[in-house]
């Protein structure tokens, strides 16, 4: 039995599309072309994106490396190339007894005020008492005794040290006895133990010396046991070693000198019980700086801060009373 055929299914008859008019494919080409720019300012995007994102991961990149470079000089560096920064350096200079004009501080002998602000250098590098020590590694040292108590005003020098030469009165008509006082305000990291403070007084009318001296913390140093712990103004080269240089034209080195320990870890010093008659003028200089050859100056007090106060107060109370019939009799 012949299988019977299937129906053939009918063609879909051809439709042939419009025919476009030359206006129509003119703006054919200019969509194709248009699209063909779009997708190539796409492709330009993501390149140029590429290139922005690997520029910055580049400078990450730098400032990282630059970071691990700085923190591994500050570990490694040795106690004389060490960078020792003291934010907040300015020293006031302050008096009490503003009220009644007992004493009063001032830099040019003419006018006198209750208190004095001393700006610093914005940074300090360790440098040393000792100009030998100074001078081999590089570095500046301090004023003499002589040359700082002659220099009035500010004349700190940025990157050394702080100093200052100014002139106390007594402005009442009253004689009396005063304290002169430098107090540790603040510190931190331990910068206190590396500094040094040389202060000096002197009479203004005789030219006598009231004070002469160089303050420092007590160390903690195994090497300064057998002195207590008193540290000496600054260290030869080759101190601890044992080996150090002795010039010829020096006794002895010119910095091992011992300094008056601080008095605690409040003052550096207080001392009362200086005599200061009606009118009378004293001569103060100070100087601060950071003595490199000290065996507490290490990298370990890199961005260290410290605040110091000069103060000066009345012992013998001033009697008010007393004080006001003198000025009723004027």
């Amino acid at each position: 039995m012949a299988k019977d055929k299937l129906p053939q299914q009918e063609k879909a008859p051809k439709v042939k599309p419009p025919k476009l008019t030359k206006e129509e494919q003119k703006a054919q080409k200019e969509l194709i072309k248009s699209k063909a720019q779009e997708h190539k300012a796409w492709e330009a995007s993501i390149v140029a994106n590429k290139k922005v994102k690997r520029e910055i991961n580049r400078r990450r990149m730098r400032r990282i490396v630059l970071a691990i470079m700085i923190m591994s000089l500050m570990i490694t560096s040795s106690a004389y190339i060490i960078l020792l920064l003291v934010q907040e350096n300015s020293i006031r200079i302050s008096a009490t007894y503003a009220n009644d004009k007992s004493i009063g501080i001032s830099i040019d002998r003419e006018n006198w005020m209750p208190y004095l602000d001393v700006k610093g250098p914005d940074a300090m590098w360790n440098i040393s008492y000792d100009s030998h020590v100074a001078d081999s590694h590089g570095v500046q040292t301090v004023p003499s005794w002589d040359t700082a108590l002659s220099t009035i005003g500010n004349f700190s020098v940025e990157d050394a040290y702080i100093g200052v030469t100014f002139f106390v009165k007594n402005t009442c008509e009253l004689d009396y006895t005063f304290t002169s006082a430098i107090e540790l305000e603040h510190q931190i990291n331990g910068l206190d133990e590396a500094i040094r403070i040389m202060w000096t007084m002197q009479d203004e009318t005789t030219g006598a010396l009231l004070e002469k001296k160089v303050y420092a913390k007590k160390s903690d140093y195994a090497g300064l046991r057998f002195n207590d712990g008193i540290e000496f103004i600054a260290y030869p080269d080759g101190y601890f070693a044992g080996t150090f240089i002795m010039y010829d034209d020096e006794e002895y080195p010119v910095g091992l000198v011992p300094t008056t320990p601080f008095l605690d870890d409040s003052y550096a010093m207080r001392t009362e019980g200086y005599s200061l008659a009606s009118g009378a003028l004293i001569r103060c200089s100070l100087v601060i700086w950071i003595e490199g050859s000290d065996p507490e100056c290490t990298s370990s007090v890199l961005n260290s801060y410290l605040k110091l106060g000069v103060k000066f107060s009345v012992d013998d109370e001033v009697a008010t009373e007393e004080q006001d019939e003198i000025e009723n009799q004027d």
